[in-house]
């Protein structure tokens, strides 16, 4: 659940996890699961513009009988207004992103009307990583 996915974040990044504290109320984060608001593929989801940034990538198991699991960058993912790579009977295995290390800097903004529980109006994902001088 997207609960669970806090609590794991949390420990690598503070920040990460706090863009999970910026949607959905505890019932729905309690339930819903980062793979469903993926595979949804609705332009107003709160989870696709930090995964873009993170360089996250969606590793697909075709239906029975198919062949074996294939990884797509999400950015290739996602192929039209709520269509995406996956196939009838296909299923969403792992969703396998980096995570920022303490000397870089990563920033999720949400707008919308107002500040907790509403759709966004525009997402934005920042992640910045300092060279040798700390620029």
């Amino acid at each position: 659940t997207l609960t669970q996915l806090r609590r794991e974040l949390a420990r690598h990044s503070e920040k990460l996890a706090e863009v999970l504290d910026l949607f959905a109320s505890p019932q729905i984060k309690n339930a819903a699961t980062l793979v469903g608001n993926v595979a949804n593929a609705s332009p107003i989801g709160d989870t696709p513009p930090f995964l873009l940034a993170l360089n996250a990538v969606v590793e697909i198991l075709p239906r029975a009988g198919g062949k074996k699991r294939t990884r797509v960058p999400l950015d290739r993912f996602f192929v039209g207004y709520r269509k995406t790579k996956l196939k009838p009977g296909d299923v969403i295995t792992a969703i396998e992103f980096d995570l920022p290390k303490k000397d870089e800097v990563f920033r999720f903004y949400k707008n919308s009307q107002r500040k907790d529980l509403d759709i966004s109006c525009v997402n934005a994902s920042i992640w910045l990583k300092r060279d040798s001088n700390g620029k």
